[in-house]
């Protein structure tokens, strides 16, 4: 496992990489395999599959549903992509057991200065995602402006989805808290986004 920390926007992305990968997902329509870009290279990215990514949280976070929801609607929305999400459901999980095939959401973050941490498992090899966890915590959201709270929202949801940081001067979800951050994914983070699940990207999720 090696950890590697970046530094998006107000948010801490955190990505881990295992060596080996888990137990098959199939049942969560994510399907093993490396999905190269065209230099070569690799991106960090959710599978193809039949099934929409299950989204849980704690049941504590209940009275933040709504954020949540609006999150993952506004990916959802992006129509290069048939990429989707369930309905978040409300779920307590072992906090040591490791998050598979969902996007799950817990308060308490390691940083008293960053609302908002996800971290992402993926396969080594092939990059495919395994689970992302978004940690939160509703004290340090609320105190930041509340035109920027769905951005915030926005953007955490974009990194569990394997999007990168953003330059400092570029308008986006995954921008620093402040006169960059936008409400909902911009022309750039969509084009950031369809490169990889859109048709002809790296996954090519195809509408």
């Amino acid at each position: 496992m090696r950890i590697v920390p970046l530094l998006a926007g107000g948010l801490l992305l955190v990505a881990g990489c295992g060596t080996e990968p888990t137990t098959p997902l199939n049942g969560y329509g994510l399907l093993a395999g490396t999905c190269d870009t065209e230099n070569g290279g690799k991106a960090l990215h959710w599978a193809p599959g039949d099934a929409c990514i299950p989204v849980t949280y704690e049941p504590e976070l209940e009275p933040e549903r709504a954020n949540l929801e609006r999150a993952l609607e506004a990916w959802s929305k992006l129509d290069c992509s048939r990429l989707c999400f369930e309905a978040p459901a409300a779920l307590a999980r072992d906090p040591e057991q490791e998050v598979v095939g969902a996007i799950h959401f817990v308060e308490g973050v390691p940083d008293p200065r960053i609302p908002i941490y996800a971290t992402i498992t993926y396969h080594q090899d092939s990059f495919m995602i395994l689970g992302s966890v978004i940690r939160l915590d509703p004290e340090l959201l609320a105190a930041i402006p509340a035109d920027q709270v769905p951005g915030a929202w926005a953007g955490a949801v974009g990194h569990a989805l394997g999007l990168d940081a953003i330059e400092d001067d570029v308008r986006s979800v995954r921008a620093h808290v402040g006169r960059h951050l936008a409400p909902e994914p911009t022309e750039r983070d969509q084009a950031d986004f369809c490169a990889i699940y859109g048709a002809g990207g790296v996954c090519a999720l195809t509408p």
